[in-house]
C-alpha cells in the first residue's frame, strides 16, 4: 500500500481545508438569518437542521486546523464565523422581539473589546486563536438561538433565555481573562532576547543559539500578580540571569527544544508538533517570525523610537508629573 501524506499548511496559507469550511459557514449564515425574519415564529425544522449544521461545522474546521495546520487567515476566519452567527442570530432575534436589546450589547462590547485586543497582536506578527471558555461562550449563544428555531422547544421561553444570558455572562468572563490573564513579558519573552545578546557575545553557532533559546524557555517566568511589588523588577533581572546561564550551557554542548519558537510539524515528538512558546505563554497558534528579522541590521529601535528618563517609579510617570504640576 502506498503511504498517504498529509499535507501540513504552513501559518500564512489561505486555501486550506478549514478555511472552506469557515468560509461555507460565513456565505450560508444570510440565509438562516432570512429564514428566521420571514418564518412567523422564526421556527422550523428546515431553520433548525441549518442551524444546527452552521453551529456544529465550527468543530469541524476546528478539527480540520489541528490536523493540516493553523494558519494566521484561520485564526481570523473562525472567530469571525463564529462571531457573524452568534451574533447575527441574536440580533434577528432581538428584532423579531424574541430576546432583549441589551443581551445583544453587553456581547457586542465583549466583542469589540476583544477585536481590539487581537488586532493588537495581529499587528505584532501574531495570531490570538479563542480561549476554551470564549469556545463555550460562542457554543452557548448559538444554543440559545437554537432553542427558537425548533418547534419542540419555541414554546418553552425560558429555556432559551435562561441560555442566552448564561451565554453573556460567560462571554463578559471569557473577555476579562484575555486582559488580566497571564504572564510577564520582561520574565517570559524579555530571556530571548538576553540568551541572544550573551550568545552574539560568546560566539556561538546557529544550532548553539537554539539550543540555548530551548533551555532558556524553559527558566521563563513572572506572573502579572507580582505587579505593585518589589518582584516585578525582579522578572528582569531573572532574565538576564537565566540568558547568560542557557548561552553558557548551551556552549557546553547542553541541549534544549531546538523549535522552541515555533511548532515543527516533522518533529519526532508529538509535543514539538503541536507546542511552542508561543502557545504556552500567549495562547497564540501561530507566530510570523519574519517580523523578527525584518530589517535587522538596517533599523534600529534605539533610534527610531529613542528611550526616554524615567524620572519616577510609575511607568513614564506622566500623571506624576502632572500631579507636581497641579
Amino acid at each position: 500500500m502506498s503511504e498517504v501524506r498529509r499535507e501540513v499548511f504552513g501559518p500564512s496559507a489561505l486555501l486550506t481545508p478549514a478555511n472552506a469550511v469557515t468560509i461555507a459557514r460565513l456565505l450560508a449564515a444570510p440565509l438562516a438569518f432570512a429564514m428566521m425574519v420571514s418564518l412567523p415564529r422564526q421556527s422550523s425544522w428546515a431553520l433548525c437542521g441549518l442551524w444546527f449544521v452552521l453551529s456544529a461545522s465550527d468543530m469541524l474546521d476546528g478539527r480540520l486546523a489541528r490536523t493540516y495546520g493553523s494558519t494566521r487567515s484561520g485564526a481570523f476566519l473562525d472567530p469571525l464565523a463564529d462571531k457573524v452567527l452568534a451574533m447575527g442570530g441574536i440580533a434577528t432575534m432581538c428584532t423579531q422581539g424574541r430576546f432583549p436589546w441589551i443581551a445583544l450589547v453587553l456581547i457586542a462590547v465583549r466583542e469589540v473589546a476583544v477585536s481590539g485586543f487581537r488586532t493588537v497582536y495581529v499587528r505584532r506578527g501574531l495570531a490570538v486563536p479563542a480561549s476554551k471558555l470564549a469556545k463555550w461562550k460562542t457554543f452557548i449563544q448559538l444554543a440559545a438561538v437554537g432553542w427558537v428555531t425548533m418547534p419542540w422547544t419555541r414554546e418553552i421561553e425560558w429555556l432559551a433565555d435562561t441560555t442566552l444570558w448564561i451565554g453573556v455572562v460567560v462571554g463578559l468572563v471569557s473577555g476579562a481573562q484575555y486582559f488580566v490573564r497571564g504572564f510577564h513579558s520582561c520574565g517570559t519573552w524579555a530571556c530571548f532576547g538576553t540568551t541572544a545578546g550573551a550568545a552574539k557575545l560568546m560566539g556561538l553557532s546557529a544550532d548553539e543559539l537554539r539550543n540555548a533559546w530551548g533551555i532558556v524557555a524553559s527558566a521563563a517566568s513572572g506572573l502579572r500578580t507580582a505587579y505593585g511589588t518589589m518582584t516585578k523588577p525582579l522578572h528582569s533581572a531573572y532574565s538576564a540571569r537565566n540568558g547568560v546561564m542557557a548561552a553558557k550551557l548551551a556552549q557546553q554542548g547542553f541541549t534544549g527544544p531546538m523549535s522552541v519558537l515555533e511548532r515543527d510539524p516533522e518533529a519526532r515528538q508529538t509535543a514539538h508538533r503541536y507546542f511552542s512558546f508561543p502557545t504556552i505563554f500567549d495562547s497564540v497558534e501561530t507566530v510570523d517570525l519574519s517580523k523578527v528579522v525584518d530589517g535587522l541590521g538596517e533599523h534600529y529601535h534605539l533610534v527610531d523610537h529613542p528611550p526616554t528618563e524615567k524620572y519616577h517609579p510609575g511607568v513614564a510617570g506622566t500623571y506624576i508629573d502632572l500631579a507636581i504640576d497641579l
